[in-house]
């Protein structure tokens, strides 16, 4: 019996899963973008992406240390998220040391599975995207949840991306760790991120406040460690008012439901 409620459950989402593979394979065959030069940010594309009506924007900027503390590019960047199994980017990068040339880019992301249990988030999707030279970029991400004794829960990114440029393929491996706090001397949540790619590693201290907005400060070291910079953003997400609309939409229905309840008793 378990067997056939578990084979009728599949059977309703074969149309959904039908079209995230249709969508994954044209993907894969059919993407092709162009780049003006290989970002240079570390920025590993987690599995996880932004829920439908959930939104996030704001401004990075990077600063280089070499003989001196220079502003070396300005970020403005949008995601959103899609029927719970989309997210779509768009950046805007400006550097002020090439007379402040700009590019856009953006991204696509699609997730094939969520966590559940012993499963991990799965996505797939293409990056870096605009139109200056052909270029492809497509990534495998898996992201999960782990519990662990002492350190309690944190996050573990991992993946591979393959990047077309031209008559030049290159393929790499990207990974990330996570761990969430909520100390009380800070209103919100804090989150420590770990990660790197084949452009170096970074470290960045996120803070999120109850009402949505967003600081990073963090470094991050390039080539091989021979080049360090520093980022600080700024940023706002409708994450934590979308959830406090639905819970007080949520409890209005049920206080609807006792007063009727209880004028059908008088009655």
């Amino acid at each position: 019996m378990e067997f056939r409620l578990r084979t009728a459950r599949f059977k309703e989402k074969l149309p959904l899963w039908t079209i995230r593979f249709v969508c994954c394979f044209l993907l894969c065959f059919h993407t092709t973008s162009v780049l003006s030069d290989q970002p240079r940010q570390v920025g590993i594309p987690v599995a996880e992406i932004v829920e439908h009506g959930i939104f996030e924007v704001g401004t990075s900027f990077f600063f280089g240390r070499d003989n001196k503390f220079l502003h070396e590019e300005t970020i403005l960047g949008l995601d959103f998220g899609l029927f719970n199994w989309i997210e779509i980017g768009i950046d805007h990068r400006t550097n002020p040391k090439l007379g402040d040339e700009s590019t856009l880019l953006s991204h696509l992301k699609l997730q094939l599975l969520k966590e559940e249990n012993l499963l991990p988030h799965l996505s797939i999707g293409v990056k870096d995207l605009n139109n200056i030279k052909r270029h492809r970029s497509m990534f495998l991400s898996f992201s999960k949840k782990l519990n662990l004794p002492t350190i309690h829960i944190f996050g573990v990114h991992f993946g591979i991306v393959d990047d077309y440029y031209g008559a030049e393929n290159r393929t790499g491996f990207f990974g990330g760790l996570e761990k969430e706090f909520s100390p009380k001397i800070a209103n919100g949540n804090l989150l420590f991120i770990l990660q790197f790619d084949r452009r170096g590693v970074s470290g960045n201290l996120l803070h999120t406040a109850a009402t949505g907005l967003q600081t990073t400060v963090g470094t991050e070291l390039l080539n091989n460690g021979s080049q360090m910079r520093f980022l600080a953003k700024i940023a706002f997400t409708n994450k934590s008012l979308v959830k406090r609309i639905e819970e007080t939409q949520r409890l209005a229905k049920q206080a609807a439901r006792l007063i009727s309840k209880e004028k059908s008793g008088r009655n």
